[in-house]
């Protein structure tokens, strides 16, 4: 008997001593969009999927979390020319368009990239503009939370020398961070 209360009083010290606390994770999800360039001048415009921003953090997520704010990690361009490319820089612009796409935002205005022989990696490490980066961490957390569908994004520019055949891939990344919190039981 006194072992059947000494068990019940110790379940009650460790039922009465548990508690909430809130816990801040930060996944990632990262996307991109290419852009085929085969001509002096471009101009594309890029969709990444909100479903797919979302489907990269719900694994994360439980109903009861709360979404945070969304930070920007990195923005970065691969280059990758194809056969018979004969250019060596591109110049580039990129735009977060409104959902109606009636609106512009500059995230990159004149933005020089050389073109080497091989693949190559160009971490955008200066030159954007407050406004467009504004503008997409607006829209990210838009999709995060459900309010809105695409990001979609306009890339135009110029690709030199002039008179250059053109045949080059130039990919978009976007890394993203969504701060969650979720609230879990302490002992």
């Amino acid at each position: 008997m006194k072992i059947v209360v000494f068990l019940i009083l110790m379940l009650l010290t460790l039922l009465s001593g548990c508690e909430n606390k809130s816990v801040n994770l930060f996944p990632t999800f990262e996307k991109s969009i290419v852009f085929p360039v085969k001509t002096t001048d471009f101009d594309f415009i890029g969709v990444i999927k909100g479903a797919d921003i979302q489907s990269a953090i719900d694994k994360y997520l439980r109903s009861s979390d709360d979404v945070g704010n969304v930070s920007l990690e990195a923005v970065w361009f691969e280059i990758r020319p194809k056969e018979n490319n004969t250019a060596s820089s591109v110049k580039i612009d990129l735009c977060i368009l409104s959902e109606n796409d009636r609106k512009a935002t500059h995230v990159l205005d004149d933005y020089v990239m050389a073109i080497r022989t091989g693949n190559s990696m160009e971490p955008v490490l200066s030159g954007l503009k407050s406004a467009g980066v504004t503008e997409l961490l607006k829209q990210l957390d838009a999709i995060v939370n459900g309010q809105a569908k695409d990001l979609r994004i306009d890339a135009s520019g110029v690709v030199s020398p002039e008179g250059a055949e053109v045949n080059v891939e130039i990919e978009l990344f976007i890394r993203g961070v969504v701060e969650v919190s979720q609230d879990i039981k302490i002992f």
